[in-house]
């Protein structure tokens, strides 16, 4: 029901009980206006005096208040403005904004209500006790998040994105593993062949009565200072690769990562760790073949044949490179069951551990090789190519040393190229990384019309020829923390999407890797599923790699959020 007032009524003619059609907006999807009606009955007649008469019930609203006449309106929403009369043009000189009728708050709010509120205004009776109660009332009981102010710890936040960040430095570190034992192995093999080459004089010393722990101390003191002395300058130059690499990954190189600045860091007890591993790598492998050479007679070492292996049959040799190549072969093969009977498509953790296995194996299968080829009890005829396997196998540490520090090179470099991926060979199938779609397109300013309507394309200056066979799927979105590969923080408030289930699974755009136990067949009709009972639970869909590794999370976490008014969801 509604009330009028006395112009209304002649204008109309209307009388108690008469019923009036009232048309107006309500927004939908898109900020879209959909026109709609609703029918009350007149119960009553009110007169133009008093608080009927108050041209301040109706707030001054942008594009009316200042507006001289009514075809000065722009209140940005469609008015036909051709269809206002002279009478109504008095009506607006002499009462300005007066409303007409008047109808129950309940259905007003109940009509017009919206996300943005139910209430254009509140009106409170004039004096200053009344104001004073209300001041203090409004302090005492406004909730700042029911308008729009919420407090967030980001202190606590940002603290919490930074320990739970995902450890580059372990990934590093396992490719760098390979690198680092081939460095090593390299080292090692250098001193190794230095001692071989100098097994004349070690000859000599021994000849003129120095005892083995003589020369092996001589040796060790020797490769000692040159080693100490490799070390110090290798950590030197090596922190200044790094800091050459980092500042060109903040500078030149910056779009890689997408951070702001990156800084130099390094640990006392990391460069500690290097500079001793390479010394020690190299006095060990120096005290072992001195120790080796020291234990043959003098004699044959000044004879040059002290560096070779024995002639024998070397069956020891063989079984122990089997004994470590299948064990290793079949452990790397138990991990790979594992993981595909789990359904884990990528692991970080089980790629180097098969890759370190079949290198271990395949260091162990070379060396039963060797050791086989280096069989001397059997006459065979003598070619370029089984001379080659020959001398390899009559040294066969340092032939090992050497597939080693290939093995793990080739390894590097086969582990950094599976690891870039490209562009997906067919982008145009919708089950592709692109969902088939030709185009991403993300706007500054909300675009509230549907560019798929001829009133949505006209409305930003686009023609139907132009937008031909193309077809648009809208996204709203609520800007969050970057979940992606470029932040190595961990998101605590992600960046959320919002869409259509509908449109996306009719197009059966993307693939889903894993989704929620029996629901494997919905897809984005996930998203249609009514909330918990609690009605603060809201079903989700995100991207495989960026739930794994930017939220740390899997099918069936919870991630907390807060809306525009601070109410948890």
């Amino acid at each position: 029901e509604m009330l009028i007032n006395t112009w209304l009524q002649e204008d109309l003619a209307a009388r108690p009980g008469d019923e009036i059609d009232v048309r107006y907006y309500v927004m939908s999807a898109g900020r879209s206006l959909i026109e709609r009606t609703h029918r009350f009955r007149v119960r009553g007649i009110v007169p133009m005096a008093g608080l009927a008469a108050d041209a301040d019930l109706m707030p001054d609203y942008p594009g009316f208040a200042d507006a001289e006449n009514c075809r000065d309106w722009e209140p940005g929403v469609p008015i036909d403005l051709d269809r206002i009369r002279d009478k109504d043009e008095r009506y607006w000189d002499e009462h300005r904004g007066t409303p007409k009728a008047f109808i129950n708050l309940a259905t007003g709010r109940r009509l017009w209500g919206n996300r943005f509120g139910e209430l254009t205004a509140i009106r409170y009776p004039a004096g200053t006790d009344t104001r004073d109660r209300i001041a203090s009332a409004f302090r005492d009981r406004l909730d700042p998040a029911a308008v729009g102010f919420s407090f967030q710890p980001v202190r606590e936040r940002a603290l919490a994105a930074g320990g739970q960040g995902l450890d580059f430095g372990q990934l590093f570190l396992g490719f760098s593993f390979f690198l680092i034992a081939a460095a090593l192995l390299l080292a090692g093999l250098l001193f190794a062949l230095s001692v071989e080459q100098r097994a004349e004089e070690i000859g000599t010393l021994l000849a003129l009565g120095f005892r083995p722990e003589r020369v092996r101390r001589l040796m060790l003191l020797e490769g000692g200072v040159l080693a100490i002395a490799g070390a110090c300058v290798g950590t030197a130059v090596g922190a200044l690769y790094t800091r050459a690499i980092l500042y060109g990954l903040g500078t030149l190189w910056r779009g890689a990562l997408g951070v702001s600045s990156l800084q130099y860091h390094a640990e006392p007890a990391t460069l500690a760790i290097g500079f001793s591993a390479g010394v020690l790598t190299a006095l060990a492998t120096l005290a072992l073949s001195v120790r080796r050479c020291a234990r043959r007679p003098a004699a044959t070492l000044l004879s040059g044949s002290a560096v070779t292996d024995p002639t024998a049959v070397s069956t020891r040799g063989s079984r122990l490179g089997r004994a470590v190549a299948w064990p290793a072969f079949g452990l790397s093969a138990v991990i790979l069951a594992h993981n595909a009977w789990r359904g884990e498509r990528s692991s970080a953790g089980a790629f180097f551990a098969v890759g370190g296995l079949l290198l271990i194996g395949g260091l162990g299968l070379a060396h039963a090789l060797l050791a086989a080829r280096g069989r001397t009890d059997r006459p065979e005829r003598i070619t370029l190519t089984r001379l080659a396997s020959r001398n390899a196998a009559r040294r066969r540490g340092r032939s090992l040393a050497t597939l080693g520090m290939l093995a793990c090179g080739s390894f590097l470099l086969v582990a950094v190229g599976a690891n870039r991926h490209g562009p997906p060979d067919e982008p145009d199938r919708r089950s592709s990384g692109t969902g088939g779609f030709a185009l991403f397109a993300e706007a500054t300013l909300p675009i509230p019309h549907d560019l798929n309507t001829a009133a949505g394309r006209d409305a930003y200056g686009l023609t139907a020829e132009q937008l031909e066979g193309v077809s648009i799927v809208s996204f709203r979105v609520r800007e969050g923390d970057d979940a992606s590969c470029l932040n190595p923080q961990r998101a605590q408030v992600p960046r959320l999407l919002g869409v259509d289930p509908a449109a996306l699974q009719s197009r059966g755009a993307f693939t889903f890797v894993k989704t929620a136990a029996g629901q494997s067949d919905r897809g984005w009709n996930l998203l249609s599923r009514a909330a918990t009972a609690s009605g603060d639970t809201v079903p989700a869909i995100g991207d495989e790699a960026t739930v794994t590794w930017g939220l740390h999370k899997k099918v069936g976490d919870l991630i907390p959020l807060a809306d525009e008014q601070g109410r948890s969801f």
